[in-house]
């Protein structure tokens, strides 16, 4: 190969990093902007172009999940977590697409996976207490906000989330009967 023919590709491969860089920034500028749909069309456009960018593909599935499309994104994460299992991210987004979708148990599996991995990550303890409210173990659900909140107790939507549950659970009524039967 000649000189000339290695140069131009050396300062393309540059220029391409670059530019990809450059487009995931302004995808993630209108994902965070709201801009939702033009974002997830962006960051299809680069996973096409690069179907080994991760980052991208969590984005994707994050924003089929915002836009109400859990069933797409379950896709989207399982195709990431079939390549790498043991990615949080990915376990993580598959936990809440599947629990948004009423699949709790499939969503147990895989948000008991990555609190496995990381069990000290805020994200993986909110995660695990929208499951357990989602299935209405309000207590479980408490304990893991309670956690998260004990390692950043500056996130207010968090304690906003936790006060909702326990409020339904400080009105809550458990009721039981005993019945016996006597011989008279």
């Amino acid at each position: 190969m000649p000189i000339t023919s290695l140069a131009v590709l050396a300062i393309s491969l540059t220029l391409t990093v670059p530019q990809a860089q450059d487009a995931r920034a302004e995808a993630e500028r209108l994902a965070k902007a709201g801009d939702r749909a033009e974002a997830l069309r962006r960051f299809q456009a680069i996973v096409t172009n690069d179907p080994g960018d991760i980052a991208s593909r969590l984005w994707i599935g994050r924003l089929h999940l915002e836009m109400g499309n859990a069933h797409r994104a379950v896709a989207v994460y399982e195709s990431i977590i079939a390549t790498n299992p043991q990615h949080v991210d990915a376990l993580l987004g598959l936990g809440l697409s599947l629990t948004a979708e009423g699949r709790t148990r499939e969503a147990s599996d895989a948000l008991n996976r990555a609190e496995a991995l990381a069990a000290e990550r805020v994200d993986v303890l909110i995660a695990q207490g929208a499951l357990h409210a989602a299935e209405g173990r309000s207590s479980l659900a408490i304990a893991y906000y309670d956690r998260a909140l004990s390692l950043d107790a500056t996130n207010l939507t968090l304690k906003d989330v936790a006060d909702v549950v326990r409020a339904g659970r400080s009105h809550r009524i458990d009721v039981g009967y005993d019945l016996q039967h006597f011989n008279t």
